[in-house]
């Protein structure tokens, strides 16, 4: 709850303390004054929400009622005793009310960034003129793609934070129409902040900065990964996070034209052929975005012109967006690193048994929820018959296992982790859980506090691109650790290694 609104709520709590003992109408008319002003103060700071309504309308009721009798010069408020008591009643309950609301969805703060350096953001739109038709591309073939690149800043004084959601009238809008909610309802979201400024300039503090590309989950968005592109950033990294078009939950362009979610679900599921495709596409995205960085790191023109370390790009992303991130840094020499937040490798469609060149760093950090259930499938014992109703053989069912478990292998031989957090769910790697208490109650997160996985995420992700991007850091990546006791390496466990 914000500072104003705090005040707001105890001002009229005060004012039913006075109504309630009778005291005079000036005592009462000078209060409800106060909280008037108050009121003013914060549609003018900080903006009107509709969590707020009920002590709006008290505020306002509250005025009118004690002007009216100070100007009839009446020194009470005769008010019968037992309706006294139900007016008071009445009113602490929209009271408490609007103040369990303003909790349950607050304009909530988003977590500073760990590191010395300011971070600025930029966003762009991209259109690749090159692509290859699919089966979700438009007819002439080119596919526009909007991406947020945060990076180390300097000089801000003058520059505004930005909003964690660029354009929110229109895309909150959009979003509003697409699940058919009244639009006030995401309203309030406007008013969050980011700890970036808009349009900052870079930093002149190093020569260049790494490059780390982000990707998104599947059906959601870039602005689900904020804090996590903002604290790299604040510690020397240029992060650039790509709006996937058609499997972004909203992707809003500069002309005022928006796409939606349009992959099938059903076929993703159930249709492999479909499922790399969609991987295909994702891939070409990130490939095209790092190709334009790299020519903008040698244009004299270019706002990012000597500043990308093209020898230094890592890779990382969450649920699909990890698959892709494992499929790039396998696939595409120019990552040197890459971290997987909790997706599936089903999808994977390059990694073969019988290539051995996945020997470069990568990280896997799964949620609770994730590990346990892997690490079920594998330790069960299927019976002939179960596996017969699965389509498998047992040999079919062991081969596939192995083949499975092959990636995770791969990256425990050549120095790479996995992980699990305990008490988290798939969405404790976003900033969804951040933005209310009530997504908890939802599955979407575990029982972790949400900033406390916010954090943990942070710092594992930054220590292993500091080590092998920066080549410094990397103790957490040894083992256990004191500060993170809900981090367990899970090499052994779920790979049956002594």
């Amino acid at each position: 709850m914000r500072i104003f609104e705090l005040l707001l709520i105890l001002s009229e709590l005060f004012l039913m303390y006075l109504l309630f003992k009778k005291k005079e109408c000036h005592k009462i008319l000078f209060v409800s004054g106060v909280s008037t002003v108050i009121l003013i103060i914060h549609f003018i700071v900080e903006g009107y929400r509709w969590q707020m309504l009920f002590p709006y309308l008290v505020t306002v009721i509250f005025l009118i009622v004690s002007s009216y009798r100070y100007l009839k010069k009446s020194d009470s408020i005769k008010i019968p005793k037992k309706l006294t008591y139900v007016i008071n009643i009445f009113l602490v309950l929209l009271i408490l009310i609007s103040a369990g609301l303003s909790i349950i969805l607050p304009v909530f703060k988003m977590p500073e960034p760990t590191g010395t350096y300011q971070t600025g953001t930029k966003i762009y739109h991209y259109i690749n003129e090159n692509s290859d038709k699919n089966f979700i591309e438009d007819e002439n073939n080119e596919r526009e793609i909007m991406i947020q690149v945060w990076y180390p800043a300097q000089n801000i004084k003058d520059k505004k934070r930005s909003n964690i959601i660029p354009n929110s009238k229109i895309f909150l809008k959009e979003i509003a129409k697409e699940y058919n909610i009244p639009e006030f309802l995401l309203d309030y979201l406007k008013y969050t902040k980011s700890n970036s400024f808009d349009d900052a300039e870079i930093s002149n503090s190093c020569n260049s900065y790494p490059l780390i590309i982000l990707n998104h989950g599947l059906g959601t968005s870039r602005l689900l990964h904020i804090t996590q592109a903002e604290n790299l950033a604040s510690h020397g990294y240029i992060v650039v996070s790509i709006d996937h078009t058609y499997s972004s939950i909203k992707t809003l362009f500069p002309n005022g034209k928006s796409t939606n979610f349009m992959i099938s679900e059903d076929k993703l599921n159930t249709s492999l052929e479909y499922r790399i495709g969609v991987e295909k596409m994702w891939v070409k995205d990130i490939k095209f975005i790092v190709d334009r960085f790299i020519k903008a790191n040698s244009d004299t023109e270019s706002f990012f012109n000597g500043k990308v370390d093209i020898n230094n790009i890592g890779i990382f992303g969450h649920s699909f967006g990890g698959a892709a991130a494992f499929d790039l840094c396998y696939n595409d020499s120019r990552f040197k690193a890459g971290i997987d937040l909790d997706g599936s490798l089903y999808s994977c469609t390059q990694y073969k048994p019988d290539n051995k060149s996945m020997n470069k760093p990568f990280m896997f950090v799964f949620s609770d929820e994730h590990f346990q259930f892997c690490k079920t499938v594998l330790e069960r014992s299927y019976t002939t018959e179960d596996l017969k109703k699965m389509g498998f053989t047992r040999e079919q069912y062991e081969k596939a296992k192995d083949e499975m478990l092959l990636p995770y292998k791969a990256t425990a031989k050549n120095g790479g982790n996995v992980l699990y957090i305990k008490n988290t769910k798939h969405y404790n790697f976003t900033d969804l859980q951040l933005v209310s208490p009530l997504i908890r109650f939802t599955g979407m997160t575990g029982n972790i506090d949400g900033e406390r996985a916010s954090y943990i995420v942070n710092q594992y992700v930054l220590d292993f691109f500091n080590k092998h991007l920066k080549n410094i850091d990397g103790k957490l990546l040894e083992g256990p650790n004191q500060k993170f006791p809900e981090v367990i390496f899970g090499n052994k466990s779920i790979l049956k290694e002594n």
